[in-house]
Formats: structure tokens, sequence, C-alpha cells
């Protein structure tokens, strides 16, 4: 496009525009400032003098404009059509300028957020809502770089996120630290869980001072936990806990710490040498839980915990742990009754609404669609393990995120009655369960057609079932004259503990069945049943780790898997 202006105009215009104190700039100050934040501005001492410097969090802002920044990618990003040499020049020497000011940025330990001006104007610009609540999730946050950008098309996908971030920084999930305190691990004793021995509903808890502190407290919010491999039989109730002490130095005693607790599932259901953990949240809530010893359950509080539970209680100290939430802890964490939050690192929700309108579940086929074009194509993987375990993470955090604004909007618009309330809560926990599976079937799908592998999902057999996936089709597994063993049976199950065994009448011509499933650690008494019943898991190569070595050696990840779907098609 031919320059509307002559050469006296556009250097007078170009001369006009400010470094600092921009419009979009001013703005965001004051937005901020309202909301609380406070700051410092163009600090000469730091490199690049950044627009926006807040100390307190150790972070700056940068108000980027797209055409003298080189915002690439970006509509608001073009070079002149007159003197392209010199513009092409300057924008890119710009570029680099502003890459080593945040460099150098990064290695003094500030945390850097680019804020571009597409962002904040023009057709494409963010809403204010969601742009200042990434602005101040940011700020809040542990992300080191990051930023922000209006919904600009790239070259290879009309979607973009609003907010990107280095992934080997960050977590969709947040930290242990976000969810947990601190926390006490023991096993049970006799004292505690056998009422003809127990002197009462406490607990002597004196090395849980070094988070519960040492004072008083009465009516501590508490969910208690009975964990246990049939999901059945987990038993989760609220109630309240009292931290009191007695001093008994004139005894020559020091002072005694006891934790008192209300009648609870916990102890009721629990027996000697069961693994007890009491955790403290960040909002001063506790989590009193129990697992049966040897359980798959108890595997599962060591590996939030650490597996040194002992007759006496040792102390944890959770408040300086950054360890990213990944698919492990996550599942665990909620176990426990723990909402895992998706409101760390990027935001996905001006990319949801403008995909599929404001604020509404969109069908799950659709939106695992979405979450693999923002997550990555297969062929950007090293591993079709590490592009599912990409996908399904990215669509955790994606529906956690407008599960959560949507549960916002109901709550201020309010209930009828006791009963409505009621309904709204049973739905969403419907809606996550079977979401979940429908979602990880659906990753799995699109990995099969990438590959160029024939299966049928969900397809009938016999008795009416249902394999989630039957290889290559179920026209041949209902043609008798096809080999049996050509044919190949995946169920697939996000989490499994005892429910594993149902998929072992699913299909009766294949006597060796396969399982995927994103559950950790999984019991070596349940492996060795599964073995004994010609069951082979299929775990993605990432959580492969939370089991024992000798499981290991018998695991297969997906592409294992898939290796052997294509030797039998090889065989055709």
């Amino acid at each position: 496009m031919a320059d509307v202006h002559n050469s006296k105009t556009r250097s007078r215009n170009m001369a006009a525009i400010k470094g600092k104190n921009t419009k979009p700039e001013v703005w965001l100050r004051k937005k901020l400032f309202k909301r609380g934040f406070r700051f410092r501005l163009h600090r000469k001492d730091l490199p690049g003098k950044p627009d926006i410097v807040l100390p307190k969090y150790g972070a700056v802002i940068l108000v980027q404009g797209c055409f003298w920044h080189g915002h690439y990618n970006c509509p608001m990003f073009r070079i002149p059509s007159s003197r392209t040499e010199f513009w092409e020049d300057k924008i890119s020497s710009n570029r680099k300028r502003d890459s080593r000011n945040i460099d150098e940025l990064l290695k003094l330990g500030w945390r850097v957020l680019e804020v571009w001006e597409c962002s904040l104007k023009g057709k494409l610009r963010l809403s204010e809502e969601t742009l200042l609540g990434s602005v101040c999730a940011w700020i809040t946050g542990s992300e080191a770089k990051a930023e922000i950008r209006g919904i600009c098309n790239s070259a290879k996908s009309s979607l973009k996120l609003p907010i990107t971030g280095s992934s080997s920084r960050m977590s969709d999930f947040g930290s242990i630290s976000d969810y947990l305190s601190g926390a006490a691990v023991k096993r049970l004793t006799a004292v505690e869980c056998d009422p003809t021995r127990s002197n009462g509903h406490e607990i002597n808890a004196t090395s849980m001072k070094s988070f519960m502190g040492t004072e008083a407290r009465s009516d501590i919010p508490t969910t208690f936990v009975r964990l246990d491999d049939d999901e059945e039989k987990i038993e989760s109730v609220r109630g309240t806990c009292s931290w009191w002490f007695r001093d008994r130095t004139t005894l020559g005693k020091g002072i005694e710490y006891r934790l008192y607790y209300q009648d609870n599932p916990a102890i009721s259901e629990a027996e000697i040498s069961d693994a007890l953990a009491i955790a403290l949240k960040p909002n001063d809530e506790l989590i009193f839980v129990t697992a049966p010893q040897g359980s798959q359950s108890e595997l599962e509080l060591f590996e939030l915990f650490g597996p040194d539970f002992g007759n006496r209680f040792k102390s944890l100290d959770f408040t300086n742990n950054d360890e990213k939430i990944g698919p492990v802890k996550r599942f665990i964490l909620e176990e426990l009754g723990i909402e895992v939050k998706a409101s760390f690192g990027l935001n996905y929700l001006s990319t949801i609404e403008s995909h599929f309108g404001p604020l509404t579940f969109p069908a799950t086929r659709q939106f695992s669609q979405l979450a693999r074009k923002l997550g990555g194509e297969l062929e950007e993987f090293d591993s079709a393990d590490n592009a599912l375990v990409a996908w399904w993470e990215t669509e955790e955090a994606m529906f956690r995120q407008l599960e959560g604004a949507i549960i916002e909007e109901r709550l201020v618009k309010g209930f009828a009655d006791a009963e409505d309330f009621l309904s709204f809560s049973q739905s969403i926990r419907q809606r996550r369960s079977s979401r979940a599976g429908s979602a990880l079937e659906n990753h799995l799908e699109q990995i099969f057609l990438e590959r160029n592998i024939r299966f049928s999902r969900e397809k009938k057999t016999e008795k009416n079932k249902k394999p989630d996936f039957l290889f290559p089709s179920v026209e041949d597994y209902r043609n008798n004259d096809f080999p049996t063993e050509r044919l190949t049976m995946l169920g697939v199950k996000t989490t499994c503990k005892d429910r594993w065994r149902q998929v072992l009448s699913e299909a009766g011509r294949i006597e060796c069945k396969h399982l995927f499933t994103l559950q950790p650690k999984i019991s070596s008494n349940q492996t060795d049943e599964m073995i004994d019943s010609k069951l082979q898991l299929v775990v993605p190569r990432s959580i492969h780790d939370t089991y024992s070595e000798a499981q290991k050696s018998w695991l297969w990840d997906l592409e294992q898997f898939l290796e052997k779907i294509k030797k039998n098609e090889a065989s055709d």
C-alpha cells in the first residue's frame, strides 16, 4: 500500500509519537492504581527504563507499540512501502534492543511482562476485564516472562492466545505452595483409632506448631477424607477442628499441643497403621485424611507428602515449595477435595469466547479441537505421549477457567432456592466427569487419525457392550473369519483404580486387552491382578516414574501401543 503522506508529513508524524507516557501506558497505569497496585515509572537505573515497575512483586511491565517494536504477525505492524530498507533496519534494531533489555532485566531477577498495543486498542483488542485480569494474575503470580497481545492472526493459525509465556517456567495449575502451607504425616496408633483406648477425639501434635502456630484456635474449617481403592467407598465430610495446648513446663515436660476433632469417617473407618496426613491450606483450612496401609490410596499420599510415615508426626513445610502442579499432583489434590485452579499462567478465556461466544460450554469434541490448536500440532512433539499430555493439560486448563467464569456469573445472579443451588452443583460435577473421559478419547482419536490407523470408536460388541476403541474395525471384529490375533481393544479411563475390571468383558473375542489411563502410581497388587487378567496397562511415558521399577518394565507407553497396531496392520 502506498504511503498517503508525503515524506515531510510522515517524518513529522513519526517524530510526534512519544516514547513514554503514551495513551495505552497511561490508561493501564490508572487501571492498575485503582486496583491497589503501587509502582514507579521509567526507572533510569534499570535496563530500558521500564514503563511500569512494581518492586513489591519484582515485576516490570513494558507497554509496547506494535509498529515501533516490530510486533510480527500483528495487523497493527506493517513496514511502510517507502524507504523500506530504512524501516526494516530501524525496527530490527528496536527489536534487538528490546530483547537485550529484557534479558538483562531477567538476569537481574526482575519478572517481565510485555503488553502489546493491539491488546489495548483496535478491532482485535481484548475486553477490559480480560486484559486487566490477565495483567493482575501475572503480577501476583510467579511467571518470569510473558506477553499479552490482541487476538491476532499468525501464519499458522487464526487462533492466538491473549497471554503467552515460557512453558518451561510456568504451569497452568500453579505450584504446591498455592494449595498447601504445611502438613504433618504419621501412622495411626491404637490410641487414635481404637475407641477402647482413645483419650477422646484428640491427637498429640506438637510438631504441627511449625505451621499451625502457637496460638490456640477453635472451629477451624476441616475436610475429613477417607480414601479407598474402591472409589465408591471414598468419603469426604466437612467439619471443624480445634488447636489447643497445655503448659506442662512446671512438670518438666514443656508445652503440649493437641488437635481436637469431631467424629468423622477418616478415623471411624481407619485401622491401626493406616496412613494419616493433616495438611493446612493457605486459607487456614485443614484437610484430615487417612488411607489403608498398603493401598493404592496410600501410594497417592506418598506421592504428595513423601513415604516417611512413622509412629510420630513428621512436619512438612510447603510455603516455599515452587514445584509445579502436573497431572499426577493435580489428580491427588483433587482426590483430597482441593479445587485445583487454572488461574495461573496462560489465560484462555478470551480465545474461548472469541471462538464459541460468551461464557458457554461448547460440545466436547469442538472444545478438544480448540485445545489441540492451542496446545500444538502433533508433529511439533517428539512423541505421541507428549502430545497427548500437552493437549490434555491445555484442555483441562481451558475448561477450569471457563467453568470458573460460568460459576462466578451464576453466583452473581443467585439461585431461586436450595434445590436450584444443589441442581446447579450436581450439573457441574456431572459435566466434569463426563467431559474428562470424552476429551481423552477425542485426543487419542486424533492421534490414531494422524498416524493413519484404522479403528472404530464406541461400537457395539456382544451384549451391547461398547469398547472405547476397536482395531482395525468393528466390522472385522464381527467377522468370525478375521484372525483373532489381529484384533485389538483399547479401553480408556482418565483414572481407573478398581474400575479397570469393567473393560474385561467388553470384547469377548479378544483375550488380551489394553487399557489407557492417566492414573498415576497404581499399587502392585492391582497391576499383578491386571497381569493375571491379561490386561496390558498403557500410560503416558511422563507418568511412568510414579510406578515401581518392576511395574515400569511391564508398562507400555502410547508409542508402544501404536507400534503394536501398526505391526498388526502390516500383516494384512
